[in-house]
């Protein structure tokens, strides 16, 4: 069964391959240019999100910052909208006060019902405010990653493909599946 399924393994890797590219020479830039900070890159993007990737060059990621953080504080805001409305009703119907009156929920839901509603719009809402956290975290990290691989170049100097390799064992005269990697320098 294990060798079926690394034939198999191996049969659909042999459909992809992989190339790697390196850095090229990087000796041909010029001693009077600024450097580009990654420290001020972070900071830029603590500060205004998105700031960083501007200040990198990289103008396609803002929309996905501000996507990333936008959804998740709009969806937490309509999360804290709905519990706080929940809340309020299960409140009306449990305070014993015969002014206030449930006329949205009632005969909907059960007193039960709504706890139940009001437990999971909390956690949900505070899971959507983590994930914005996250995604402002990762704004910033983003932003420092890239400019410390600012100045790095790409070339095609070197390059590299990992492809599935079938060898004849001839100790045990049958067939194993391995990788090769093959590495090109160029010059």
């Amino acid at each position: 069964m294990i060798k079926k399924t690394l034939y198999l393994f191996y049969f659909l890797l042999g459909f992809s391959s992989i190339k790697l590219s390196a850095q090229g020479d990087t000796t041909k830039i010029d001693p009077s240019f600024i450097e580009h900070s990654p420290k001020r890159a972070s900071l830029l993007s603590a500060v205004l999100p998105g700031a960083g990737q501007v200040y990198n060059k990289k103008y396609w990621k803002v929309p996905l910052v501000y996507g990333a953080i936008g959804a998740s504080l709009y969806f937490a805001f309509d999360q804290k909208r709905q519990f706080e409305e929940f809340k309020e009703a299960y409140l009306f119907r449990v305070d014993d006060d015969p002014t206030t009156n449930d006329n949205t929920y009632e005969g909907v839901y059960t007193d039960q019902n709504l706890l139940t509603l009001i437990e999971n719009r909390r956690k949900n809402r505070d899971l959507l405010f983590v994930l914005a956290g996250f995604g402002y975290m990762l704004n910033i990290v983003d932003a420092a990653v890239d400019a410390h691989l600012y100045y790095f170049n790409i070339s095609d100097d070197l390059e590299a493909s990992f492809r599935p390799k079938v060898l004849f064992n001839t100790y045990n005269q049958n067939y194993t599946a391995g990788v090769q990697l093959n590495i090109k320098f160029r010059r």
